[in-house]
């Protein structure tokens, strides 16, 4: 979830689209800055809830604990960890241990059933994978896919994303650039009064 007043490094993808609302962003960004402003002035936002949601925080703690079992490793739950350079963008690992993090999805059984053959939902977390990667220093990110009601050689599925310099280049710049947009809905937000 994404700590207040950051920008998160689960809800980059808007960032990275290229638009003409801001240039280089577009609507998704701006959506995105706006929520963010809510979020730093007090306004909470609606909570987002699905079926697939509620799977995934009931299973969570099960998913790790397979996993670990699974490759005989130990790691961590970490807490919110901001990018070393970047004071405002942080995020919050699945999972770590010292040299990879992973990402716990607990998908519906035909999502994970194409995690197993295909790795399908890896490109889908590529903004998020790289901006762990650019928060922590480490060379790559698992997608772990997990379902306990395929067999236990199937339960769970890990797709792995290496770490993509030029990618990150331009996601750290784009952070950057956002930032100062999102300061501005907050002022924005601040000092309006309604005319007649």
């Amino acid at each position: 979830m994404p700590m207040h007043s950051f920008i998160s490094a689960s809800q980059t993808k808007s960032l990275m689209v290229d638009g003409k609302l801001r240039p280089p962003f577009g609507r998704g960004a701006i959506t995105y800055s706006r929520w963010l402003a809510r979020d730093i002035v007090g306004i909470q936002n609606d909570e987002i809830e699905s079926p697939d949601i509620d799977r995934g925080n009931e299973l969570e703690d099960e998913a790790v604990s397979f996993f670990e079992a699974t490759f005989f490793v130990e790691g961590q739950r970490p807490e919110f960890i901001i990018h070393p350079d970047i004071e405002f963008f942080g995020g919050t690992p699945d999972w770590m241990d010292s040299d990879f993090g992973i990402d716990i999805k607990c998908p519906n059984q035909k999502n994970h059933h194409d995690n197993i053959i295909e790795g399908i939902q890896l490109d889908d977390y590529k903004h998020q994978f790289q901006s762990y990667m650019a928060i922590t220093g480490f060379k790559k990110w698992g997608l772990v896919s997990y379902n306990p009601t395929f067999t236990d050689n199937a339960k769970l599925a890990v797709s792995w994303m290496v770490r993509d310099e030029e990618y990150i280049k331009k996601l750290l710049q784009r952070v950057k650039l956002f930032y100062p947009i999102v300061m501005e809905e907050v002022e924005k937000l601040k000092g309006y009064k309604p005319k007649i």
